[in-house]
């Protein structure tokens, strides 16, 4: 399945990936028992980030959203 991973860039054309080891991905989100994360949208609230996504279940076939943010 397909995971999250963590880029930035000073001016949107110069990307740097923060590591090779994804973010999200289906292990991290096991309670759900996904087996793909895709879709991401990150805005800033209060100096903090948080990043919906998409997780597409492996019993019910279906998307569901979650929530990851920073503490």
């Amino acid at each position: 399945g397909a995971s999250i991973g963590r880029a930035t860039s000073p001016n949107g054309i110069q990307w740097t990936f923060s590591s090779t080891a994804p973010e999200i991905d289906p292990a991290r989100v096991s309670a759900w028992s996904v087996r793909s994360v895709g879709y991401p949208g990150v805005i800033e609230e209060n100096g903090k980030l948080r990043m919906w996504f998409a997780g597409l279940s492996s019993r019910e076939n279906r998307w569901q959203i979650g929530l990851a943010y920073e503490q």
